[in-house]
């Protein structure tokens, strides 16, 4: 019920104060949570445009009406295998820099999480980031938490952002 609600209603999240909210999602056999004021919005998964690059985080891009979204490759952030099946759903990250999206594999729930349930005594770095917030337990699973917007550094979001100019520009010269 929850994630059809979510994909069928394709506008932005209007939840009140998303202070202590988390989305929780799933990524192969693990189980996430972002806080929902990290995501701007969540949309169905749509075809994603190809475009030749050597970042190996960077997926393409998804055109939706009026925007277009670079997707990340999450899975290659958090170094974990890759299925060769495309997630079911993109959450839409708040971030300045980029129009950034992810592809997640489902969404599970928006739930309300104390800070106070949430342990922070082991931090896990991957590619020398910590992305990692902590960790809870949701019945008999663990759900990492990380802060969505926080995946990509900087000079990361510069490269993506130049990805973007240099399609607009190719996009310009084709129709030229």
């Amino acid at each position: 019920m929850f994630k059809e609600h979510l994909l069928k209603s394709k506008t932005k999240l209007r939840i009140g104060d998303r202070s202590d909210k988390y989305i929780i999602f799933k990524l192969e056999d693990k189980f996430f949570a972002t806080p929902l004021q990290s995501v701007k919005e969540v949309q169905p998964f749509s075809i994603i445009c190809e475009y030749p690059t050597n970042i190996d985080f960077f997926l393409g891009f998804i055109k939706k009406p009026n925007q277009i979204y670079n997707i990340v490759d999450i899975k290659n952030i958090l170094a974990m295998r890759k299925s060769h099946e495309f997630g079911k759903a993109i959450l839409v990250v708040h971030c300045k820099e980029a129009s950034l999206a992810v592809i997640v594999d489902s969404l599970i729930k928006i739930k309300k999480i104390s800070t106070a349930d949430i342990i922070t005594n082991k931090l896990i770095t991957v590619n020398s980031k910590s992305i990692l917030m902590g960790y809870s337990q949701e019945v008999n699973d663990v759900v990492y938490h990380i802060d969505i917007r926080n995946i990509l550094d900087t000079n990361e979001l510069i490269q993506i952002s130049n990805l973007m100019n240099q399609y607009w520009k190719t996009q310009k010269l084709k129709s030229a």
